[in-house]
């Protein structure tokens, strides 16, 4: 979906290759490297060396999709046309270099894949748990687009589907880390902070705090109905962080996910396989420890399909 709606290419091609050297990469980040930069990459850590090594592979295949559009010579309608076409306003009119195109286009794979990727899973693991959640996707979407194509619009309308995405964002936020640095010396309750301070925001605390939120760490996607609006804390719900920095793709992945869940959800039954074991951890996104194991069949034939 990045691939073709930002850079209008199919990486399909190239996935498991792509995955793998985006899954070493992302393995890498922690709050040292923010803190420490890439002087990490160069201690004898095994992490460590397998996202360095990871590089030149998400290089090549960035340089690639760059080089591709540079050779059309045309305006593909995509973001990347656009941000080739870009000029310096301010300076001497010169476009980006290929080095400044690696840099926008390998954050926005980052941003656009794996934050939303992320949120699909822990949204299908609570949805394999939930039976009764599953069964009101199902009618919502079976009300609204009945058996055939589910239109922009009408995925508009599936306010539960939308909200079990939002609640799987408030249980498991894509973004494990929010860093800040305060542009001025504050004051945050009892602590003084300093100009120039680096400051760590958990969206996973203020999402489970009870202070905020009726049963936290329970899954109640009917929270964010209309109905219940009034118990919505400002500023305690920041999956795509808040204020003038918040995410410029946040419209785009609820409308994706909301329609990715609908659509999967109409066709398939989700088994989740030791449960017990699946276990967060913290990266740049909120993962599985493990790859989380599931058993997937299509609604006609589950039976069958789950006795193999």
């Amino acid at each position: 979906i990045v691939g073709r709606t930002l850079f209008g290419v199919d990486l399909l091609g190239r996935a498991a290759e792509l995955g793998k050297a985006l899954t070493a990469v992302l393995d890498s980040f922690s709050i040292w490297l923010i803190l420490f930069g890439e002087r990490l990459y160069d201690l004898p850590i095994p992490r460590m060396r397998r996202a360095k090594q990871a590089v030149p592979a998400l290089d090549a295949a960035i340089y690639a999709i760059i080089e591709d559009h540079r050779r059309s010579g045309r305006d593909q309608g995509d973001l990347l046309s656009m941000l080739m076409a870009a000029r310096d306003a301010e300076g001497d009119g010169s476009g980006m270099t290929d080095v400044q195109l690696r840099d926008e286009v390998m954050t926005l794979i980052l941003a656009g894949h794996e934050t939303t990727a992320s949120a699909l899973i822990w949204a299908f693991m609570i949805l394999g748990l939930h039976p009764p959640a599953m069964a009101r996707i199902r009618a919502e979407v079976a009300e609204i687009a009945g058996d055939g194509p589910i239109s922009l619009e009408q995925v508009r309308r599936m306010s539960y589907v939308r909200n079990v995405f939002r609640e799987a964002l408030r249980l498991y936020p894509p973004i494990t880390f929010i860093p800040r640095v305060a542009a001025e010396p504050a004051t945050i309750g009892p602590h003084r902070v300093k100009r120039g301070a680096m400051l760590m925001i958990a969206p996973w605390c203020i999402h489970r705090h009870r202070d905020y939120w009726k049963n936290p760490h329970a899954f109640d996607p009917d929270r964010f109905s209309a109905e219940r609006e009034h118990e919505l804390v400002p500023g305690a719900y920041l999956p795509f962080g808040l204020g003038p920095r918040v995410c410029v793709g946040a419209g785009f992945a609820q409308l994706e996910a909301s329609l990715i869940l609908a659509r999967l959800c109409r066709r398939y039954d989700f088994t989740i396989l030791d449960a017990r074991k699946v276990r967060p951890v913290a990266r740049l996104t909120t993962r599985p420890a493990q790859q989380l194991m599931c058993r997937v069949a299509r609604r006609a034939d589950a039976v069958s399909s789950t006795q193999t």
